[in-house]
């Protein structure tokens, strides 16, 4: 017999610390204990929530990026920082690996898949592999010869990239300078490098990178 609970009555933290627990077992058969009138509290708690947010009802284009938002949007790794420092760009902040560890153990997380950032190969790995850039799109503005990458992420938590070429590495690569565009898509998708992959942990609680050809990937 299911229990009657009102808006009052329910324990938020509790509800959302039942709905995290499962995020260390990524095994299909495992449920969260949640009743259905629970969620459909959790729903109406977090419309109220938003609704009461006056800076969410008062955004107006163009939007100023300022705060979280933009340090989520604009904070950039660096190999030669410990801690945190301003970013060059005058934008966000700067961080150097100790915190992408301390981040990512204090969550019980695996990897951070970031972007922003062009990236000649596509895509670049940072502290070991527990962070990854990636940057889908080839020539950006026209102004840049960078490749670009797509990240896949299956069910087993296996990840592969499909590399974009620049329009530079295909003209190499073609004997004719004059292929229509028809052509020159069917070379990209000729030329995609065979995807690197990922293996999972036996204790499946964990992803770590498979090793992958030099020519293929970028180096940490």
């Amino acid at each position: 017999m299911s229990i009657d609970i009102d808006n009052s009555q329910l324990d938020i933290d509790n509800l959302l610390e039942r709905l995290l627990e499962v995020r260390e077992c990524h095994l299909p058969d495992k449920f969260v204990q949640i009743s259905e009138q629970e969620i459909n509290l959790l729903c109406e708690k977090s419309k109220d929530v938003f609704l009461s947010q006056p800076m969410l009802l008062e955004l107006e284009a163009p939007i100023k990026i300022c705060g979280l938002l933009c340090d989520l949007l604009w904070s950039d790794p660096d190999n030669d920082l410990k801690g945190w420092s301003e970013n060059d760009a005058g934008i966000s902040l700067r961080f150097g690996v100790d915190i992408v560890n301390e981040f990512l153990n204090q969550h019980k997380m695996d990897l951070i898949c970031r972007a922003h950032k062009v990236i000649n190969d596509g895509y670049e790995f940072f502290a070991d592999r527990r962070l990854v850039t990636v940057f889908s799109a080839p020539n950006y503005l026209g102004s840049f010869d960078n490749a670009g990458a797509l990240m896949s992420v299956d069910k087993n938590l296996i990840c592969s990239f499909m590399i974009l070429h620049s329009s530079s590495d295909l003209a190499n690569e073609s004997d004719d300078k004059n292929l229509d565009s028809d052509c020159q898509a069917q070379s990209v998708s000729g030329n995609m490098i065979s995807p690197p992959v990922t293996k999972v942990d036996s204790c499946q609680k964990c992803v770590s990178w498979a090793d992958m050809n030099d020519s293929a990937s970028p180096q940490e």
